[in-house]
């Protein structure tokens, strides 16, 4: 008991320590039991080499790129103890990243070998809440810990440890944005396009590759990416609400990481129940029955136990008993003394606001006098209920639109009957509609944050942590969209349930999304008062580029513009080693079914992913030092706020795409709109692989990416400051960026040398595809040798695909033609004689290779 009692903060706040301790302690307990009886089982299976090869490669990938992070951590300016302590928390944030990873792979493998397909449903809710669970509880030990022995320093410290983990999600994410398009195109184009086999078939011999490449994206990639969600909402709301809040602050941080380890463990008690015929709602409410406990007990817990009043939060404990701003008192004075002079000066606060000029020390004093106004408990409980509502309403969007069998998918699978550019763009265009109203919704939350903030920028933005809290819990207690894609959509579980459970992924990421976006943009509150904090410039230049953080300046304008270039700069070399990739996927299954291996292999793709995607690491941790050193550091800002935004936008539209996309397939496949085998058919095969490479270079690759460029610049935001507040040379500030950018450059050339596969025709002539719809014109017993007055015409074209017949009667006129050509040049022996009949059958086999 003394040592509760003896706790600087406060016997509540460690008992509230303890409590996240006991919780993250039982649900990673209860993840390894689970896991490892599940694995005990005869019918269990191990993950596969291939597998485990792509998870060594995202880890390693990460660690590749944290070696510079470690080093930008070393020179930030500051006492070498917090160096290395920073350093070590990045480290500890890399191998966490890792241990969700394994875990979170482990239990879905497990659970998919040893669960039947009956109780797949029930059992998603479990599995996916464990893997929750236990994604939060691997930060919230080392938060709790931090909190206790650091107070007030921890949120910095719990934001390094967040950049690890961020790194080892963007390394996962990464590589499964690498491998699963490739295996979807070997699968779908290769096998069910060009083959017509069924995807699931097991004479499709790339299935199997596929499904992997799945439980990578559903397991290691979002439990990994949890983690780092749950890390950078934590530590900002550590970072920017104990100056705001302070000791509430830390309340409110530990508050919700016990809620978010607890909902997911409340889904997997909450039993489905549901009439035959309304399994849709009573699966939905699953997730919305704990997320809404989990977000109004939040909500109270916040409004009850935080004080009513700005004067009563606890300061001595965290270290700001005394006002120390010059704005507000020329010496240092107890709070305690002039809270009251506050107070009532607050309520004249119109009078001053007209009284004072847009100075940063005016300002400062405004804010101090429109706090002192403010009722903590209910700014702090409306947060976190926005920051939930968001969340669920996000999800909630997303899945309406990506539905299998909705509209979105029926105009896709529809339109797909006049060419499959067309049935892709009517999936893109109404996933462009619906991301702008997800998108819309995160606008109106931070807005409403923001008239909650009474015009305060930095209670603003410590509200803006709040809500990533909020939305945390709330994706976390949709428990079932964490594993249902992998557990239920597989054979042998019911049509009925498989189709509901698709597309629950993709409202799970956007889920994660919204709450990193909430979380980075946090973030821009201790950036901005880095740079408002630092002295003047020596020259009038410098002094811009350090303070003027307006629209009117073209450092700000050129930090927002390369926020937009950083996330074009990913999504073109991802895009471009899913080319790659992809297309030697589809040459390795041609052979595979060719040759009639037993299996397709892959075993060099782990390799090729790293490859290709260093260059997405290196942009993402070396563009905030090009913005930063070049553009000045006022331009940091900006860049953030236009990566963040643009980043989720493209995000939420390629999430919102991919289920439409997929959804067109089942619906020609069940024979509608043309059946198996028909032009809508193809067309709806290539829209789906277009939909899983968006959705992985896009959709599931910018929140990790964002999440590491945010913190990045979080950490080196002093280092740059000082550069410039300290006269640094210019020539050494633009020869860092110039560096950083020889870096990402060296990135890319290494990358450019991955090979590329054997596409070329011939050197004379045309090399015949391996699975032509068309016939060697010079083999014996072709199309164009048959009698096309045969007396079994009608059987013959009835065994002919559409597309094959249409091939046949192309070349049956390019034939004529040629005949016609022949017989004119025999007519004229002139012309025959200068050349002319040469060119022209020369010009009918170029209409034969077209």
């Amino acid at each position: 008991m003394e040592l509760i009692t003896a706790f600087a903060l406060g016997d509540d706040v460690a008992i509230l320590l303890l409590a996240v301790v006991a919780i993250a302690v039982g649900a990673l307990v209860a993840s390894v039991v689970l896991m490892r009886r599940w694995s005990a089982l005869e019918d269990a299976v191990a993950p596969s080499p291939w597998l485990g090869s792509l998870l060594t490669s995202g880890v390693s990938l990460a660690l590749w790129a944290g070696v510079p992070a470690l080093a930008l951590s070393l020179l930030v300016v500051d006492a070498m103890p917090g160096r290395l302590l920073r350093a070590a928390m990045i480290l500890l944030g890399l191998a966490l990243g890792g241990v969700s990873a394994w875990l979170g792979q482990r239990l879905l493998v497990a659970a998919r070998s040893t669960i039947d397909a009956a109780d797949a449903p029930a059992a998603s809710v479990r599995t996916g809440g464990l893997l929750a669970s236990s994604a939060v509880a691997v930060v919230a030990l080392p938060a709790a810990v931090t909190v206790w022995l650091l107070r007030q320093g921890a949120g910095e410290m719990l934001l390094a440890l967040a950049l690890g983990a961020a790194l080892t999600a963007l390394g996962l994410r990464v590589v499964a944005a690498l491998a699963e398009p490739a295996a979807s195109a070997a699968t779908l184009l290769a096998g069910g396009h060009e083959l017509e086999l069924d995807r699931e078939d097991e004479a499709n011999r790339s299935a199997a590759v596929l499904s992997d490449a799945e439980m990578l994206r559903h397991g290691a990639g979002r439990s990994a990416q949890i983690t780092a969600v749950t890390a950078i909402a934590v530590g900002a709301g550590l970072t920017v609400g104990v100056p705001v809040i302070a000791t509430e602050g830390i309340v409110v941080a530990m508050l919700g990481l016990g809620v978010a380890m607890a909902a997911p463990l409340l889904a997997m008690v909450i039993p489905q129940v549901g009439a035959p015929g309304r399994e849709v709602a009573a699966y939905r409410m699953a997730g919305l029955i704990p997320a809404l406990i989990a977000a109004a007990g939040t909500v109270a817990a916040a409004a009850l136990w935080l004080p009513g009043q700005y004067r009563n939060l606890r300061f001595d404990g965290v270290g700001m008993g005394s006002f120390t701003d010059p704005a507000v008192t020329s010496t240092p004075q107890p709070r305690a003394d002039i809270a009251d002079q506050l107070v009532t000066a607050g309520a004249d606060l119109g009078t001053y606001v007209s009284q004072t000029d847009e100075s940063r020390g005016a300002s400062a004093f405004l804010d101090v006098l429109a706090a002192y106004t403010t009722h903590p408990n209910t700014l702090v409980a409306v947060s976190i209920a926005l920051g939930a509502v968001a969340a669920v309403c996000g999800q909630l969007l997303i899945a309406a639109h990506a539905a299998p069998g909705g509209s979105a998918a029926r105009r896709a699978a529809r339109t797909a009957r006049t060419g499959a550019s067309i049935g892709i763009l009517a999936a893109l265009g109404g996933a462009a509609l619906w991301a702008g109203l997800v998108l819309s919704l995160l606008a109106l939350v931070i807005a409403a944050v923001g008239v909650l903030a009474a015009g305060i920028p930095l209670l603003a933005l410590s509200l803006s942590a709040f809500a990533a809290l909020g939305g945390l819990l709330a994706v976390t207690a949709q428990a079932a969209s964490h594993a249902a894609p992998v557990l239920v959509d597989r054979p042998g579980v019911e049509e009925d349930w498989r189709t509901l459970v698709r597309g629950r992924s993709d409202e799970g990421a956007a889920g994660l999304g919204i709450v990193a976006a909430l979380g980075a943009l946090a973030l821009i509150a201790p950036i901005v008062a880095a740079v408002q904090a630092a002295p003047r410039a020596a020259s009038l230049w410098e002094d811009r580029l350090l303070h003027a953080m307006t629209p009117t300046s073209l450092s700000v304008v050129a930090g927002a513009g390369l926020g937009v270039v950083t996330v074009l700069i990913i999504a073109s070399f991802v895009m471009d080693g899913q080319r790659r990739l992809s297309s030697a996927a589809v040459l390795e299954a041609r052979t595979t079914h060719l040759e009639e291996r037993s299996e397709v292999s892959f075993e060099g793709l782990g390799l090729d992913a790293r490859r290709a995607g260093l260059v997405v690491l290196a942009a993402a941790v070396l563009m905030p030092i090009v913005a930063g050193f070049a553009l000045g550091p006022a331009a940091v800002p900006a860049y953030l706020a236009a990566l963040i935004m643009v980043a989720l936008g493209l995000s939420l539209w390629a999430h919102a795409a991919a289920g439409p996309l997929a959804g067109a397939v089942d619906l020609i496949e069940a024979g509608r709109y043309g059946g198996r085998g028909s032009w809508a058919h193809g067309g709806a095969l290539n829209g789906a692989v277009l939909g899983v490479s968006l959705r992985a270079a896009l959709g599931e690759l910018l929140v990790p990416a964002l999440l590491v460029a945010s913190l990045t610049s979080y950490i080196v935001i002093t280092m740059m400051v000082g550069t410039v507040a300290e006269g640094v040379s210019v020539y050494l500030r633009v020869g860092i960026a110039l560096v950083a950018a020889l870096v990402g450059l060296c990135c890319w050339l290494f990358a450019r040398t991955a090979p590329e596969p054997d596409l070329e025709d011939g050197e004379a002539t045309l090399a015949r595809p391996l699975f032509a719809t068309q016939v060697d014109e010079d083999a014996d017993g072709g199309l164009l040798e048959m009698s096309w007055d045969d007396e079994d015409e009608d059987d013959t074209a009835k065994a002919r695909t559409p597309r094959r017949a249409a091939v046949a009667l192309a070349e049956q006129d390019d034939d004529a033609e040629d005949r016609a050509d022949d017989a004119d040049a025999t007519e004229d022996p002139e012309d025959a004689e200068d050349g002319s009949a040469s060119e022209k059958p020369a010009r009918s086999r170029f209409r034969r290779r077209r």
